[in-house]
């Protein structure tokens, strides 16, 4: 099976220039409101709330200098901490993350500072009678960590939180309900940390299992000098700990000289591994490393070959399959996602930024969502599903070949024929770039794939060849460049469609035939979310286009698209036209 992007928002948040600095303010934190709203809080101390509702209209709420809000929709929140909240700091303060809870009568914003300060910011969803303006705001400080706060995180199930301060120390907190905070044990860390956290920006990772039982951090335990070339490098330690505090494990260190551990950690959420990351500096190589809870290191894979490049972060999705692996090096950054199966781990899915990534997270309700913030402001929502690709065209010849997407390797096996288990294949095809998607043809004679520099190929296969050929390997025909898309379906052996996403929902469909090398941009005035879904009916020749609203719409393609009268009222992840 194969990750496929069938959904992508892309805005762009108003980022300020802070005062002072040549930089420009950061997302640091997330969470979820009312109604499904996302609620991020920036570094400067902006908290901007974003809801799409399913009509796609863009909706906004702002609070005025008095803190009351204005209400003109749902859409954004911007509230300034150095002047709503008590005691804030502009100068030498910013935010380190906000958690949120909704209950029955309010959304409950718990905001975390770098000077120790924690804030309660309660917006009252249900206003109480005779209620006069401003009543349904609530801002309150309700303590304030010795050291400040080098980061944190609160377990899944919302009952305790692990704080890393600045007296180089954890704290393992009880939080309730409504985020009182009950200290239960302090763990003393290294004396480097705080320095090291000052001097390079990096600050221990924590991470928790999924039913809270357990969590492990990541922190600087010292630094260890070469023997061969007496260069000194950085001593990480991952430690395990139980949910009140008592030490359970000590991942093993690197015994060979030349390897560098890296500062990121992440839990699996069925607490069967903890990942992290290396650079072996004798093989060259960048890897993902995995540990079980009692320190014994399980297994790696090779992430990228060469030289050594920053793995910024590392995040499990909430159902345990997919790794989100964000590496940056001098020429770009990308979020990569790797899954494993069969003892063997695919790079199912590349996307390269146009900037550096200052925040990324998966959704915490929807196991395929992933959001990203950029530092230049842009915000991503990217929705995936599991697909299978292969032949369907109904005839006797069809060899059912699947297609299996791995990094810059397409692995290929006739079904019909051969039930070769992936990893393995009948054939593999080697492209000079990560593989994103591939559709096949109704025809099953041709196949086009699209790699991540947007390139398309397309491919001939002879569905007649008997065994043991299958008609594979196939034979390039062509490569065409055009804007990388999502949603690649082949309408015939030459002529292929995907849709191009733009700012603000206005997604474009490409038509595109490789014979006559014409390029049709087509939209659909009145579809105001992204495109969730296309499906082609090739015995009548129309294809047919879902939005994010379950709506549907039909075209003969390169004609103005018509809506259906078939409306599902909520999106279908897939989508076929029967014959």
């Amino acid at each position: 099976k194969n990750l496929k992007n069938i959904s992508e928002i892309k805005l762009n948040f108003e980022l300020k220039e802070i005062e002072g600095k040549e930089t420009k303010d950061k997302i640091v934190g997330y969470g979820i409101g009312e109604e499904g709203r996302d609620i991020f809080c920036t570094k400067n101390g902006d908290v901007i709330s974003y809801s799409v509702e399913r009509q796609g209209r863009i909706q906004k709420m702002v609070f005025d200098e008095t803190s009351i809000p204005k209400f003109n929709g749902r859409f954004k929140v911007e509230v300034a901490l150095s002047e709503n909240f008590p005691e804030w700091d502009d100068d030498n303060n910013e935010v380190v993350g906000i958690e949120t809870t909704i209950d029955e009568i309010s959304v409950i914003t718990m905001i975390l500072t770098k000077n120790g300060e924690i804030y309660l910011y309660k917006h009252f969803t249900e206003v109480w009678e005779n209620s006069v303006e401003g009543d349904d705001i609530s801002v309150e400080a309700i303590g304030k960590i010795e050291g400040g706060i080098l980061s944190y995180k609160v377990s899944q199930d919302e009952e305790m939180m692990v704080i890393a301060t600045g007296l180089n120390t954890l704290m393992v907190m009880k939080k309730d309900f409504d985020f009182t905070l009950d200290h239960i044990q302090t763990i003393e860390l290294s004396d480097h940390v705080k320095d090291h956290a000052e001097n390079t920006g990096i600050v221990p990772q924590i991470s928790w299992r999924e039913d809270g039982e357990y969590f492990t951090v990541n922190y600087i335990d010292g630094y260890i000098q070469r023997i061969d070339t007496k260069t000194k490098m950085t001593n990480y330690k991952i430690n395990v700990f139980t949910r009140s505090g008592d030490l359970e494990s000590i991942a093993e260190n690197p015994t060979e000289g030349g390897i560098h551990r890296s500062s990121k950690v992440t839990y699996r959420p069925d607490g069967r591994l903890i990942a992290s990351s290396e650079y072996d500096e004798n093989q060259e190589k960048n890897n993902i490393i995995f540990f079980e809870k009692n320190g014994l290191q399980h297994y790696n894979f090779e992430l990228l070959k060469g030289k050594k490049v920053n793995v910024k972060q590392l995040q499990w999705n909430i159902d345990n399959e997919v790794l989100m692996v964000i590496v940056e090096n001098e020429e770009k950054t990308s979020v990569q996602l790797w899954y494993r199966e069969n003892y063997h781990w695919y790079k199912k899915l590349e996307h390269l930024m146009e900037d550096r990534i200052s925040f990324a997270t998966w959704d915490k309700e929807t196991a395929l969502k992933l959001h990203t913030v950029q530092e230049n402001g842009q915000y991503n929502i990217f929705e995936y599903v599991w697909e299978v690709d292969s032949m369907e065209h109904l005839d006797k010849t069809n060899p059912m070949v699947i297609g299996v997407i791995d990094n810059q390797t397409l692995k290929l096996t006739p079904m019909k024929y051969v039930t070769t288990p992936p990893p393995m294949a009948t054939c593999e095809i080697q492209t000079e770039a990560a593989i994103q998607q591939i559709a096949f043809a109704p025809s099953g004679k041709t196949f086009f794939v699209q790699l991540i520099n947007g390139d398309v190929l397309s491919y001939g296969i002879d569905v007649v060849q008997a065994p043991p050929e299958f008609g594979l390997p196939p034979t390039l025909k062509k490569k065409v460049s055009l804007p990388l898309g999502r949603h690649l379906t082949a309408l015939s052996d030459d002529t292929f469609v995907l849709v191009e996403t733009h700012c603000e929902f206005k997604d474009e469909i490409l038509l595109y035939n490789v014979n006559t090398e014409k390029l049709q941009r087509l939209t659909i005035d009145t579809l105001r979310l992204p495109v969730y879904g296309l499906a082609y009916r090739a015995s009548d020749n129309l294809l047919f286009v879902q939005g994010q609203s379950g709506a549907l719409w039909q075209a003969t393609p390169g004609k103005p698209f018509e809506r259906h009268t078939l409306d599902f009222g909520s999106p279908c992840p897939i989508i076929r036209a029967s014959v």
